[in-house]
């Protein structure tokens, strides 16, 4: 296993890393090792006032269990290989931040609920098997646009997460033990998760909870799209409560492959580089004899707007480990560039190597997107394309809290939906920032929620999160778009004309 060498492990090194003896096969990267992002130019940095503790913290990672195993991310990507070739869709949601305090029994569970609830009426529409993703087991850090923050004259660090600081003025320096706390959490979700995949109550009771609330809806189209689907859901329930006729095992067959043969993946912005290369586990390969670099803090990890510099050191890590890897691409990106950092993160043109994680903004997808994919497919390249409808849609009400619309999200990605499939290239899945809990954060929804209701259960620690309510009402229009009936027309933006838009910013 590599180790850390050094302990200032907090900026970018100047000192030229060291290389492994073992003379690597063709299906490695002659160049990586674990370190050698540190001769690289580290954007969204934390510098640590005691590099000590931040040693011996990192130190104590490195030897600890990895949270998840290289043989399952070996199985991630086989996952995400069949999405890029269009034989799965992707459902990739969860809190914008994990927050240490949600890290118990009934937060965990809500989200896988909703997760495995959307992937049943999803799967009804899509008609292929559905693989869930979480931002789950690993979300306690975010990039923030300004790294400090003016309260009452001083300045502060910004809050970057909990696995880096506390939201509390007093508790703002990045602290080293959180990182310890942040894999720990980690560990006891994930504990909790393979529990109840185990058990397979949580599927069953998350089918018979499934609930459209579709006396409330308003909209008459609206309404009754959600009593016909849910008396879709019924039939499949009773058919497979059957016992002894074809129907049932038919009916059996296609909820467990909606379910898929693993519960749910875990995923992280790939921000904080010191802890991800103490995560890193190094296995040499019986048949190839390759040497294959596996981050076993998720299987899953992403880098953001802020952190792809196709020269920086969040690429320069994540090119060399073997896990499913995603980059965010906003209105910024060019063709040219998304090609060139497609060449640097797979170079050996792997099907479902890399995940392209769009966030463009209701506004923008018509404008953007269709260069992007023509770009991508003349290169050779076939990622995954998922729709981020959440980050480039932000907005801020009169009263100056941050929100998003569901009309704006739901129209971001039926414009995907149509751009995909116009260019013969089909969509992969969504990425959505929810929860499973009662929140209220985004305006909008198949039962309206308006700007003035937002103070009643508004939690976030950074972005606003569609709850459950809206999570299953977005799969609801989602699968019935993936049908070829699409009901955006009957959504109405319920944001008040005050409200301005956020341009759109970097963000995870």
């Amino acid at each position: 296993m590599p180790g850390i060498t050094r302990p200032a492990l907090s900026v970018a090194a100047s000192k030229a890393p060291s290389q492994p003896a073992k003379t690597l096969s063709a299906n490695e990267n002659l160049d990586w090792h674990p370190t050698s992002w540190r001769s690289k130019q580290l954007d969204q940095d934390i510098v640590y006032p005691d590099e000590g503790k931040l040693y011996q913290a990192l130190s104590k990672i490195n030897r600890l269990p990895g949270l998840v195993t290289p043989a399952e991310i070996e199985r991630a990507r086989e996952d995400y290989a069949r999405g890029a070739r269009g034989e799965a869709f992707f459902i990739h949601g969860g809190d914008c931040a994990e927050a240490f305090d949600e890290c118990n029994e009934e937060h965990i569970s809500a989200q896988l609920r909703v997760l495995l609830q959307m992937s049943l009426v999803i799967f009804l529409g899509a008609k292929i098997p559905i693989v869930r993703v979480g931002r789950i087991a690993g979300q306690y850090a975010k990039p923030r646009s300004k790294l400090t923050e003016v309260v009452d004259g001083r300045e502060y660090p910004s809050f970057r997460g909990d696995s880096v600081n506390g939201v509390a003025l007093h508790d703002r320096q990045p602290n080293p033990e959180r990182l310890l706390a942040a894999h720990f959490h980690s560990s006891l979700t994930l504990n909790y998760l393979r529990s109840l995949n185990c058990e397979q109550r949580i599927f069953h009771a998350a089918i018979g909870e499934l609930d459209f609330h579709a006396e409330s809806i308003v909209d008459d189209v609206l309404r009754l799209n959600a009593y016909k689907f849910h008396a879709r859901i019924e039939d499949v329930m009773l058919a497979s409560a059957r016992q002894g006729d074809a129907s049932a095992v038919k009916s059996l067959e296609r909820l467990q492959e909606a379910v898929g043969s693993e519960m749910l993946w875990t995923s992280h912005e790939a921000l904080n580089i010191p802890v991800e290369e103490a995560s890193i586990r190094t296995v040499l390969h019986a048949s190839t004899g390759d040497l294959r670099h596996y981050n076993t803090s998720a299987h899953m990890l992403w880098i953001g707007e802020r952190t792809r510099q196709l020269e920086g050191a969040h690429v320069e890590f994540m090119r060399g480990i073997r896990n499913p890897i995603g980059c965010k691409v906003g209105p910024s990106m060019q063709p040219a560039e998304l090609v060139e950092l497609l060449d640097k993160l797979d170079p050996h043109f792997e099907d479902g190597r890399v995940t392209l994680i769009t966030r463009l903004g209701v506004d923008n997808v018509e404008r953007f997107l269709p260069a992007l994919i023509n770009a991508v497919q003349k290169s050779g390249h076939c990622p995954l394309w998922l729709c981020d409808p959440c980050h480039g849609n932000g907005k801020t009400t009169s009263t100056g809290v941050k929100t998003r619309d569901f009309a704006d999200m739901f129209g971001e990605i039926e414009k995907c939906i149509s751009v995909h499939g116009a260019l013969g290239n089909p969509l992969g899945g969504l990425h959505l920032e929810l929860t499973g809990d009662k929140v209220t954060e985004c305006t909008g929804g198949c039962i309206p929620l308006a700007e003035d209701g937002l103070g009643a259960a508004y939690k976030t620690l950074c972005d606003p999160r569609l709850n459950a309510e809206q999570s299953l009402h977005l799969a609801l229009l989602v699968s019935r778009r993936l049908e070829g009936d699409n009901l955006h027309s009957h959504l109405v933006s319920t944001a008040n004309p005050a409200a301005k838009f956020v341009p759109s910013t970097p963000a995870a």
